[in-house]
């Protein structure tokens, strides 16, 4: 047994050559068919001859319609005669109505109609009085008129304001803001002063002049007053200057109306001389009535 084992390996040996020979020749053959551009050569190498071309087939069922393709570009016009005018259609249904169009030149005017008739007379009713025209020129100068009868005409004089009050004993004890009484008067047209109260009550509206003229004591009262009129200071007349017989005075022009009040009151002084001589006084009148 050990024998014919040993025979096997030796018998392949020798078919060993025969193959390698086999491969070379199938190898040289491959190269020298192969094409100069086809690197592989397997293919080839085993590849027969070309076939008897075989009998064609039967034709095949027509195709199914294929997909619609894209709308192509619109031709140029045709260079055909025009067709036969066509048959009148169907009127179609009034439109709507258009938007006015513009206002044309005006016409030619016509001819003048005839007279209407007369209607009934009727007084129709009172309008509306019409509004004030404008002033019309200056007219000419008239004729002279004749002479009138002679009449007599007393003329009225104008109204005349005007007082002048005086005190004859001095003024010592006043309260301050106390009236002056200038109790005695020398002239009142007008009857605007009042002796009793001192106040001038204005009757007629107008531009008045006031004035006053004090004298001082010698003693240490100074002599200080005050014009008010409704109340308001107008002007005040004042002296300091001791052991003298000073004069002070002042005034002043006022626009009053009807039922305004005018008069002189002391100060913080009351030294106010005066006697038989008259030395202090309150004076106003009417310069112009307005």
């Amino acid at each position: 047994m050990a024998t014919r084992e040993q025979r096997k390996p030796t018998g392949l040996l020798q078919l060993l050559p025969l193959v390698i020979l086999l491969l070379w020749l199938s190898s040289n053959h491959c190269v020298a068919q192969e094409e100069p551009t086809d690197s592989n050569c397997c293919s080839a190498c085993f590849q027969g001859p070309a076939g008897t071309p075989g009998v064609p087939g039967i034709p095949g069922n027509p195709g199914g319609n294929g997909i619609q393709g894209l709308l192509g570009p619109k031709g140029d016009p045709g260079l055909g005669l025009p067709g036969p005018t066509g048959e009148t259609g169907v009127q179609g249904r009034k439109g709507d109505r258009g938007e006015p169009g513009m206002l044309g030149p005006p016409g030619k005017q016509g001819l003048a109609g005839r007279n209407g008739d007369i209607g009934e007379r009727q007084k129709g009713d009172k309008g509306e009085p019409g509004i004030q025209g404008p002033l019309g020129p200056l007219g000419g100068k008239g004729q002279k008129g004749q002479p009138g009868d002679a009449t007599l005409v007393t003329p009225t004089p104008p109204s005349a304001v005007a007082f002048t009050a005086y005190i004859t004993s001095p003024v010592s004890g006043y309260s301050e803001d106390q009236v002056i009484i200038f109790d005695n008067i020398m002239t009142n047209l007008g009857g605007g002063y009042d002796s009793q109260t001192g106040l001038f009550t204005c009757l007629i509206p107008g531009a008045y002049f006031f004035t006053t003229s004090v004298q001082r004591m010698l003693s240490s009262r100074n002599p200080f007053v005050q014009l008010k009129h409704n109340s308001a200071l107008i002007f005040t007349a004042y002296d300091n200057h001791h052991n003298h017989y000073h004069q002070s005075s002042n005034s002043a022009v006022l626009v009053l109306t009807r039922g305004d009040r005018v008069w002189l009151e002391v100060g913080d002084g009351n030294g106010i001389h005066s006697s038989t001589n008259r030395d202090s006084f309150f004076s106003g009148f009417l310069i112009q009535a307005m």
